[in-house]
């Protein structure tokens, strides 16, 4: 496997362990956010492994998917739809129409990562073993 590859796949785990450990401490934006960025990792280096190639440029996650993977299953869709969308809301305040800190809950962070887990276990059960 490449090794830019390797350490997308590092960073997309190290990102999901953060969102946890977010979740836990109520930095619960932060856990969204963290859980998001986890799923773009892993796609840009799931990418990379199938594509021979470097991952397109923007940070839509369902077009990422699309790139490696074509169409999502509908199971995995509403997922990567709905993390997506928190690219910019986890941040900032204009867009999450006040602050960003106050505008997540711990159900919120839960559910982002459940679906970074989904995503992750999905995309990594369809790459090559690194072993």
């Amino acid at each position: 496997m490449r090794q830019d590859a390797e350490h997308w796949l590092q960073d997309a785990d190290s990102d999901l362990a953060a969102a946890r450990k977010m979740a836990d401490e109520g930095m619960y934006n932060w856990a969204v956010f963290a859980a998001r960025q986890a799923v773009e990792k892993v796609l840009r280096g799931a990418h990379l492994v199938l594509q021979h190639e470097d991952p397109p440029q923007g940070h839509s996650l369902p077009r990422l998917f699309e790139g490696s993977f074509g169409e999502a299953p509908e199971e995995l869709a509403d997922d990567l739809r709905s993390l997506s969308r928190e690219y910019m809301t986890t941040r900032y305040p204009d867009v999450a129409g006040g602050p960003t800190a106050e505008a997540y809950a711990l159900d919120d962070a839960e559910h982002a990562i459940a679906q970074a887990e989904r995503l992750l276990a999905w995309i990594s059960q369809r790459l090559p073993s690194t072993s």
